[in-house]
């Protein structure tokens, strides 16, 4: 069907494509995207503090030495069209997240129960709006004061 002069489909032949994301980046490095479905981790009090445990039960904090830590809502979960709560680790070293810190996330089982799909995703670059906790140094957050930088100050004081 010819509509103005353009091909028109009510069966989805002619569908254009969807936008391409053109907002900056949040996180302007690479970054491991741990993706939690929330409902999962609603279960003791404040799912970001259960998330966050998770995590660094999966990943030691020497791990993580030197990565940005941030987290959120993702973006979908803010529009209503999914549940899930998300903790980036960035870092310029995308060999690290890939083959060192990537690995130990998967192989957690306590932490992948707790996960929505995808689980993991390795991305040069994240649009999503998460808040940035802080930069990992000595096995806590810098300037943190986030659940994230709680959690690692009670774990440095049980070691």
């Amino acid at each position: 069907m010819a509509l103005l002069g353009r091909k028109f489909s009510f069966f989805g032949k002619n569908k254009a494509s969807a936008p391409k994301d053109t907002r900056p980046p949040t996180i302007p490095l690479p970054c491991l995207l741990v993706r939690f479905d929330i409902e999962k981790c609603n279960d003791e009090g404040s799912y970001g503090f259960r998330c966050c445990s998770l995590l660094l039960d999966a990943v030691d904090p020497e791990e993580l030495e030197a990565t940005i830590l941030f987290y959120g809502d993702s973006d979908k979960t803010l529009a209503g069209l999914e549940n899930v709560f998300i903790i980036a680790i960035a870092s310029r070293d995308d060999d690290r997240l890939k083959n060192s810190i990537r690995p130990l996330l998967l192989k957690n089982a306590a932490l992948m129960d707790h996960c929505a799909e995808p689980p993991v995703e390795l991305k040069s670059s994240s649009t999503e709006p998460l808040i940035m906790c802080g930069v990992v140094k000595n096995g806590l957050l810098a300037d943190g004061e986030s659940q994230m930088a709680a959690e690692l100050r009670r774990r440095a004081k049980r070691s």
